[in-house]
């Protein structure tokens, strides 16, 4: 009996449909790709919930989830610029791994059109309601990790500088909230404190 006689056997069209769809959740891409700047990337959510809209542009729909990586730099300053073009807006979360999510969902930033909080292990960091999402309006985005210190800027604004207990990564899980479409263009990304880098085994990366 070959493999999709099986599947047949066990779900019909169903299974099968169903088994297409889990493998294209992992579907990996590049952003930046033949550039210095390179950025490796997974599609965390089902088809049709991330789709690369550029050579450096990244678009998550509602409920969809993305993963970027700045290869083998977990001390990094990592910049770029968002848009929230519909909806209440997006949660980016640093100090994570795409890799059983649920476990490590990391330090989590809050974007949206009501303002910005940042949440650790449910914990709040900081909130403010005068840097929020404006709608088509395009925003730099900047976070820095240096060891166990975060700085994270909106535009010119400095939202938060200080402590997290948790270690940095070489990761960025971009979460679209329901109902939203978000874009992120222009990343660009350099090296913060050398010597505290940390060279992750790479199964890290692979299922």
């Amino acid at each position: 009996m070959t493999s999709l006689r099986r599947i047949a056997s066990c779900g019909g069209l169903a299974g099968l449909i169903a088994l297409l769809l889990q493998a294209c959740y992992s579907e990996s891409f590049v952003l930046n790709e033949m550039t210095s700047q390179a950025l490796y990337g997974r599609k965390m959510t089902p088809i049709g919930t991330v789709e690369v809209s550029g050579a450096d542009e990244l678009t998550v729909y509602g409920g969809g989830m993305a993963a970027v990586r700045s290869w083998r730099l977990t001390q990094s300053e990592l910049e770029f610029y968002l848009i929230v073009d519909e909806g209440p807006g997006v949660i980016l979360h640093t100090r994570s791994v795409p890799i059983e999510f649920d476990l490590a969902p990391g330090v989590a930033l809050y974007y949206t059109i009501d303002g910005c909080r940042l949440l650790e292990k449910g914990r709040e960091l900081a909130s403010t309601d005068t840097l929020r999402a404006v709608p088509g309006e395009r925003e730099r985005i900047l976070i820095r990790n240096d060891g166990h210190r975060m700085r994270i800027l909106i535009g010119c604004d400095v939202m938060y500088d200080g402590p997290s207990s948790l270690p940095a990564t070489e990761f960025l899980v971009v979460e679209s909230l329901e109902s939203s479409t978000v874009r992120l263009e222009q990343f660009a990304y350099g090296r913060s404190v050398p010597e505290l880098d940390v060279d992750y085994d790479n199964s890290i990366w692979q299922e």
